[in-house]
């Protein structure tokens, strides 16, 4: 059949399988023919990091088992370095959009990759990578010196970005000198996540990645601890010409400050995603960013005790407001350990010109933001809703107005609801079950949860995963109930029960295994089961 079809319509066929994830079908096409293989291996490689050799943990599974997913890992990477060598048939690395060093990095300190995994990989061509640390004598193992990972990951991504012509994304822990040497190579670059911030500092990288990576609009900083990382930050972004940056993203705290942030808004129309990493002393010069008003998504996570800014510089927190209520795009919002998160919110959740999908807040006090409980309401468009704070002291009156806000937004495919809901009763689960029909990931907490929930959660007929966090009191009985009412759409649907109550029902090893065997042949989904246990701590 393959032979009927034009060459374009195969590539459109092997690009949805890609896009579905099935690898295996992939995989089979390559031995059908070169017409087909060829496709079939461009995308297959150009989306290998979507592989489940890479985005499943193996924890869980039999020790031998975990050491042959390794071992495939392994011959993925192993395949994808001598193909950039030229010594494959086909040409991988030629169809690499990605080059995750981030992933080849957690092979190499993986347990399991040690010993023989480690002995095959490194054989014959790939030998010069095996770049041992400089050790100490009396330090070194038995079993020879470690493996010096940055080195060899450079070493590797020299080779590889050599004949790797599609590349647009680069992640992982590169060194200044590997930049330096790549970026003229580079042409097609969109994006870089760099584990250290220092790697950009050089004005070399700085100057070539200017001149030749003309695609470039997304950058990623893990960290940055040099006292200079604020102005060299601001040098490179304010570098580009402006309005090209889309994203610019802290994971941790990478030295921004108000040179950075000035230096974002040569970049205001552009830029779409904006997660900061920020200490909370800068916190009141995020006004400097009023000039990003095209913003679709904003993130920000506050490192060291903040106090309340609109009690300790009001004028800068209702600047702040003004600018975020001026991102008219906006659609995802998340504040992380931003004690005036949930005041700033009540403020711009309220506002029509407003209209997110994704929410998510933590570390706020529920007995204190009633109001905000309220403007929830606004936001019907959501679709997401992450609440995670202190909900001690929250009284009855509060309870229902969380819960009536929540089920107005009938939406809804992602709840979660921590700590938030940690006075939850059967009865305020079930209202969420019944008003929440398109949920399809739900966590909630609760206090002595019994199997009046269950039904009406199975109901959900698009529920993909649910974890009970609160102290629960699930019988065997109950369980099956609940299975054998599922639906074919619920499909790989994972059971979490994180908080057993060992005094009232629960459920014995032999009761657990029947139910997980009962869930995996009716939906192909899991059952975990954790005993809720008292941590106690000894007086001194």
């Amino acid at each position: 059949m393959a032979t009927m079809l034009p060459d374009d319509v195969l590539y459109l066929i092997c690009e949805q399988l890609a896009f579905q994830r099935q690898f295996d079908t992939l995989f089979s096409c390559i031995g059908t023919g070169k017409r087909l293989a060829v496709p079939a291996l461009t995308h297959l490689y150009r989306n290998y990091h979507e592989s489940p050799l890479i985005r499943e943990g193996t924890e869980n599974l039999p020790l031998a088992q975990q050491e042959l997913l390794v071992q495939k890992w392994s011959i993925l990477w192993r395949s994808i370095i001598l193909s950039s060598m030229g010594q494959t048939i086909f040409p991988y690395s030629r169809y690499l959009k990605l080059l995750d060093l981030r992933d080849l990095h957690l092979l190499f300190e993986d347990d399991k990759f040690r010993g023989k995994i480690s002995k095959n990989f490194f054989s014959g061509d790939l030998a010069r990578f095996n770049i041992p640390q400089d050790t100490p004598t009396k330090f070194r193992s038995a079993r020879g010196p470690r493996l010096n990972v940055v080195a060899a990951i450079n070493t590797i991504g020299e080779v590889i970005t050599q004949d790797a012509p599609m590349l647009e994304q680069i992640t992982g822990e590169v060194l200044a000198s590997s930049l330096v040497a790549w970026a003229p190579r580079l042409s097609n670059l969109r994006s870089l996540w760099i584990w250290d911030g220092k790697a950009l500092a050089d004005d070399a990288v700085q100057t070539l990645i200017h001149t030749h990576c003309h695609k470039f609009d997304a950058l990623t900083v893990f960290s940055w601890k040099t006292e200079d990382a604020d102005h060299k930050l601001s040098t490179f972004i304010s570098g580009f010409r402006e309005n090209l940056l889309r994203l610019f993203q802290t994971i941790s705290d990478a030295g921004v400050g108000a040179e950075t942030l000035l230096a974002l808004n040569n970049h205001g129309s552009s830029l779409k995603e904006l997660k900061l990493g920020l200490k909370a002393d800068f916190l009141p010069q995020l006004a400097f960013l009023k000039g990003c008003v095209n913003l679709e998504v904003f993130s920000l996570t506050v490192y060291g005790v903040n106090s309340y800014i609109e009690k300790t510089d009001n004028e800068s927190f209702e600047e702040i407001i003004a600018w975020l209520r001026e991102c008219k795009d906006l659609r995802e919002l998340k504040f992380d350990n931003f004690n005036s998160g949930a005041t700033l919110l009540t403020t711009l959740l309220i506002d029509d010109n407003i209209r997110l999908h994704k929410l998510d807040l933590n570390s706020y006090e529920g007995r204190n933001h009633r109001a905000f409980h309220v403007a929830l309401q606004n936001q019907a468009t959501l679709r997401s809703l992450l609440l995670q704070g202190d909900s001690e002291d929250m009284v009855g009156d509060e309870i229902e107005i969380l819960l009536d806000s929540v089920t107005s937004l009938t939406g809804l495919r992602e709840l979660n609801l921590g700590r938030m809901s940690d006075f939850f009763n059967d009865m305020h689960i079930t209202r969420l079950a019944t008003h929440l029909t398109n949920l399809e990931e739900l966590v909630v907490s609760g206090w002595n949860v019994t199997d009046r929930v269950l039904h009406q959660v199975s109901t959900l007929k698009n529920l993909r995963s649910v974890t009970f966090e609160g102290l629960s009191a699930f019988s065997a009985k109950g369980l099956h109930g609940f299975i054998r009412s599922l639906s074919p759409s619920n499909r790989g649907l994972a059971i979490a029960v994180q908080a057993a109550d060992q005094d009232r029902d629960f459920l014995t090893d032999e009761e657990q295994a029947i139910i997980r065997e009962e869930i995996a042949a009716k939906v192909g989904g899991s059952f975990d089961y954790i005993f809720f246990r008292v941590i106690q701590i000894d007086a001194p």
